[in-house]
């Protein structure tokens, strides 16, 4: 009885386990930096597609939008947000006058938009 018990226990420790890594591996850090390292950032005029996804829903005309500039992703060592990228750009404010923006983008794990502030 003792051995089934041991058995058992054993058993429900490795599922549990097995049940914890798959959960910290799809949901966390380690695959969001392969995936947001993998597919993100356009060589060729350093824009982020997240980004850009993000402006195009919530900008008031996305139509008007130009960009002036992108920096470079830097990784912050933070549980929440990950990533920070700045980016510059013209879009219509009121009655189709351009105003240009300068706003940081931070981005958790998986790529996605989680913060936007006015840069200084």
């Amino acid at each position: 009885m003792k051995k089934v018990k041991g058995l058992l226990l054993f058993v429900y420790c490795i599922f549990i386990f097995g049940f914890g890594a798959g959960y910290f591996i799809k949901y966390h850090s380690f695959n969001g930096l392969l995936k947001f390292n993998g597919k993100v950032e356009n060589s060729r005029d350093g824009s982020v597609s997240q980004v850009q996804d993000y402006l195009k829903n919530n900008l008031r005309d996305w139509k008007s939008y130009e960009s002036e500039g992108w920096s470079k992703i830097k990784y912050i060592p933070n549980w929440y947000m990950h990533y920070e990228v700045q980016h510059e750009y013209w879009t219509a404010y009121g009655l189709n006058q351009k105003i240009l923006m300068n706003q940081v983008f931070y981005l958790d794990a998986m790529g996605r938009v989680v913060s936007v502030e006015n840069a200084e």
